[in-house]
């Protein structure tokens, strides 16, 4: 598959790109400036190109993609895949006895959630190929032409990585997954109890928003863009996005929806409307850690679930499990606003702590506002939900092999193993008494999403 692309590729540059994987020949060919993932994603998806105009006054310029500029992105997006390098991680990972060890590493982020290692099972593609299964035979015969005529050969292999696990003989693999655990959670702790109820009830809570955000009744919501649009919004305003970040947010993957700058801020002020305790909650947030590093050893709370309590080497915010989220070295700096222009300087003391960058793996000091502080809150919340689930299932006997993000996979042998399993994970633990859980499952003899 990449041999054909190369010499599709050179055929339609003229020469001047040879490889899907070469980045900075393919930007100029294009005259982009960027030819990442997401960036492709969004030109196919809007039939666009954007570039630098070369003379003044310098600004940004858009395109339409001529049938060769569409085809070559279409190449890249198919064959230039490093997901597929996981074939080779695996042989490199497996043991003798065919199992493949030390996929998660425990505590590995902040919040406390595990952290992908090895063959990062947390970062599998969601494959776009319908029924890959199906197409097992057809792979690991090399019938390339076959596949061709279907899907393109690449993405079928990238859409069967996750079929690559499968469980021991004998055994099948069972999973239950969280479904919408963040928001859920953020409502709970916030005490939105209207989209409680409204999720106790097993309403769409992304059709109620988009029928908000769009001001049209629920029967006329539509899945794209209406409802695809309200749920970037539900799964990606509550962490205090302006509508800058939501539009570039909503135009990438999952959601591929292009909205206009008024577009986006109709989206952020509509949920900030509708969900209206969670922005008291982010300056709840806030104003506790302020607080607790302004008075140390002195506790302070945010809303009913947390507790905060800082000196000068740590602050602690107390979850509701009574587990603790820790930054170090926490201080009050006096710090300029975004907001702030010299006719109207605006300065505040804002918390700042010493932390590791997940980008560039640097030690570093960084600022706590009430999004991050609240995205932190969340997602620990959701893990200590997910910890409490899996010990209960090791209690009961059941073998867990695998938790990616808010899944949980068994090995089984029995179908009333799948049960139990659900019941573990929809009951939840008594200090999450309120938080209307939902889970989805799957049971199978290869690993899917």
């Amino acid at each position: 598959a990449q041999a054909r692309a190369a010499e599709e590729l050179a055929d339609l540059t003229q020469g001047c790109v040879t490889k899907a994987t070469q980045n900075g020949r393919l930007s100029t060919w294009l005259g982009v400036e960027s030819v990442s993932k997401d960036a492709v994603a969004t030109m196919l998806s809007t039939n666009t190109a954007w570039s630098f105009r070369p003379e003044p006054p310098f600004d940004r310029v858009a395109t339409l993609l001529t049938p060769a500029e569409r085809r070559v992105l279409e190449i890249r997006q198919q064959t230039a895949m490093s997901s597929t390098a996981k074939l080779q991680g695996m042989l490199n990972a497996v043991g003798e006895d065919g199992r493949v060890r030390g996929l998660i590493q425990y505590y590995g982020s902040h919040t406390g959630r595990w952290a992908g290692r090895l063959i990062q099972p947390q970062n599998f593609p969601r494959g776009e190929v319908p029924n890959a299964e199906s197409l097992i035979p057809a792979v690991m015969a090399n019938q390339y032409d076959t596949l061709d005529l279907m899907h393109p050969p690449m993405k079928v292999v990238s859409a069967l990585l996750r079929a690559c696990l499968v469980p021991a003989e004998g055994k099948t693999f069972a999973s239950w997954d969280y479904s919408a655990i963040e928001p859920r959670v953020l409502a709970w702790l916030c005490g939105q109890d209207d989209a409680l109820q409204r999720y106790m009830l097993g309403v769409d809570e992304y059709k109620v928003m988009a029928s908000y955000i769009y001001n049209i009744p629920i029967s006329e919501v539509k899945k794209f863009p209406h409802r695809q649009l309200a749920k970037a919004a539900v799964l990606g305003c509550g962490y205090g996005m302006g509508k800058k970040r939501f539009k570039d947010a909503a135009a990438l993957a999952p959601y591929f929806v292009t909205v206009d700058d008024d577009m986006a801020l109709q989206a952020v002020t509509a949920f900030r409307a509708k969900w209206d305790k969670v922005p008291l909650f982010w300056k709840a947030l806030e104003s506790a850690v302020i607080d607790a590093i302004r008075y140390p050893k002195t506790p302070t709370f945010a809303g009913t679930h947390i507790t905060v309590i800082a000196d000068s080497a740590w602050l602690l915010l107390k979850l509701p499990s009574g587990r603790l989220l820790t930054y170090a070295k926490p201080r009050l700096i006096n710090t300029e606003m975004p907001w702030s222009t010299p006719e109207r300087p605006a300065w505040r003391d804002v918390a700042w702590v010493d932390g590791e960058n997940s980008m560039t793996r640097q030690w570093e000091r960084y600022s706590l506002w009430g999004g991050v502080l609240t995205e932190n809150v969340v997602q620990a919340v959701a893990r200590d939900l997910l910890a409490d689930a899996m010990r209960r299932m090791e209690l009961a006997g059941l073998d867990v092999v695998l938790t990616v993000h808010d899944e949980v996979v068994c090995e089984t042998l029995s179908p009333s193993d799948v049960d139990t399993m659900h019941q573990i994970m929809t009951t939840v633990p008594a200090w999450a008494h309120g938080i209307p859980i939902a889970v989805e499952g799957w049971t199978g003899a290869r690993f899917q999403k």
